[in-house]
């Protein structure tokens, strides 16, 4: 996994941005970094190990709060999130037979005691 240094470019992406060729065009490019709000259980083996097992299966390293602010759909109210994280290999889609997996860091942050009739 390529370090970053004090002058790197990260590049931010929604879940729009979780596409093999991200991470691919990333790892190819110094001095740049990527950072990607999943949208797809990845598989990370042959044996179809899943991203978010994996994540959900590693101890919590820290909670943080949050301020999630009021929308027309939801008051606003500080959340406290439970953040897991581990280095995972990404397995890359046939159409990159010849590749090798993606080493990426995966952070896994879910609200804790969300109040009831509210989406965590």
């Amino acid at each position: 996994m390529k370090s970053v240094t004090a002058r790197s470019l990260i590049h931010v992406f929604d879940r729009f941005g979780d596409i093999t060729e991200v991470f691919d065009s990333s790892r190819q490019l110094k001095h740049t970094g990527v950072l990607v709000r999943a949208a797809h259980d990845r598989s990370l083996d042959q044996n179809s190990e899943r991203l978010w097992k994996k994540l959900e299966s590693q101890p919590i390293r820290f909670e943080q709060e949050i301020k999630v602010p009021e929308t027309g759909k939801r008051q606003g109210r500080i959340a406290s999130l439970a953040v897991r994280f581990c280095q995972v290999q990404l397995r890359v889609p046939y159409r990159f037979e010849n590749r090798d997996s993606l080493q990426v860091y995966a952070v896994y942050a879910t609200e804790s005691d969300c109040p009831e009739g509210e989406t965590a």
